[in-house]
């Protein structure tokens, strides 16, 4: 699920809609529309357009700051880690299928010694990306 269809379901079981959703991605902080108007509005924010809707974005290491901000001035808020294992699963299969293309296109580049040292290049690459994610 994208982050922003997430901030979405979860804005629409939050009690309190006045609520600020923050949503942990990788290493920083997302929030989208309303939300991400009040933060620029407060803390100066510039505001990003992606397709249909608007967000912000900030490091993971600066959140305490904001927070302690917010809660001085009694706004609500809730932080959310989610999870992306399902988009790093897609993201180890792109890889894998990139790497096996490149591999493809090396066929018509290279020479045969060379092709076959690469091949084995991409197979032990492979084989750490398998074990690692």
């Amino acid at each position: 699920m994208r982050n922003y269809d997430f901030w979405k379901q979860e804005k629409s079981k939050s009690v309190n809609k006045e609520n600020l959703i923050l949503i942990l991605s990788w290493i920083f902080y997302k929030t989208f529309d309303t939300d991400a108007r009040f933060l620029s509005d407060k803390f100066w924010f510039k505001i990003k357009q992606d397709w249909w809707y608007e967000n912000i974005w900030f490091p993971k290491n600066v959140l305490e700051k904001y927070l302690d901000k917010l809660k001085f001035e009694n706004y609500w808020y809730i932080v959310i880690e989610k999870q992306n294992w399902e988009y790093i699963e897609k993201l180890k299969y792109i890889w894998i299928e990139k790497l096996s293309f490149d591999n493809d296109k090396l066929t018509f580049l290279k020479q045969k010694q060379e092709k076959n040292e690469f091949k084995l290049f991409l197979r032990d690459l492979k084989n750490l990306i398998e074990k690692y994610s």
